[in-house]
């Protein structure tokens, strides 16, 4: 698969060599300090030099035959226009871009060719906010922009779900238990699976049900 990391900063060379073990990637850089410092240490991945705005430079990089662009330069306004152009003219499947300033975030939408906009202060913030809010879990991500997040806990010992199958639990359309890993093995749940103490179960939950999900794991609830 051909993909075009836009930026070879810090960001752009680290995923320009990770993706490259496995993809044909291509790096567009327009500053000469980091075109010298790139060409050597590249080796597995092209390098081309100009900007993720300018046509001829996309095209010297492949984009014409890429399927996914990764805008990672440190400027906003870059990010966005090369967004553009590898969605609008190019028909690009796969475009992924940084946000650097969460003032703009809002500018990063489909209508302006991005697929994924990956917002570092918004990560950081539900990381934060889960690991503050979450002291039997471990949320694993968020999903999109609803409030539904995908856990993992450890059913402790004594707690209302050891014993007791997920359709005794009730846990109703708020939760849904994606998997239990218990010792090596990794089972797909159904309503009959019954849980043990130390089971490791990974669920997707909605946000208001987050304290009861742990009462019933962790701790002391009858049911959710």
């Amino acid at each position: 698969m051909r993909v075009i990391v836009i930026g070879g900063g810090q960001v752009g060379s680290y995923l320009a060599g990770f993706l490259a073990h496995e993809d044909d990637v291509s790096l567009v850089e327009c500053e000469r300090s980091a075109l010298a410092r790139l060409r050597r240490k590249a080796g597995r991945f092209n390098v081309v030099a100009g900007s993720g705005t300018e046509v001829a430079a996309l095209e010297a990089a492949g984009i014409q035959d890429a399927a996914a662009l990764v805008a990672a330069t440190g400027s906003d306004e870059v990010n966005i226009v090369a967004s553009m152009l590898a969605k609008r003219e190019y028909g690009v499947a796969r475009v992924i871009a940084r946000v650097n300033n969460p003032q703009n975030a809002w500018m990063f939408t489909r209508e302006m060719g991005v697929d994924v906009a990956v917002d570092q202060s918004e990560i950081l913030s539900r990381v934060i906010r889960n690991g503050l809010d979450m002291r039997d879990m471990y949320a694993l991500m968020s999903v999109g922009a609803s409030d539904r997040t995908v856990v993992e806990l450890d059913v402790s010992e004594g707690a209302p779900a050891v014993g007791r199958s997920l359709a005794e639990l009730g846990l109703g359309e708020d939760v849904l238990v994606l998997a239990v890993a218990r010792g090596d093995e990794v089972t797909l749940p159904h309503g009959d699976t019954t849980l043990l103490a130390g089971d490791r179960v990974i669920a997707l939950v909605q946000g208001s049900r987050r304290d009861q999900l742990v009462a019933v794991f962790c701790n002391g609830a009858s049911a959710i």
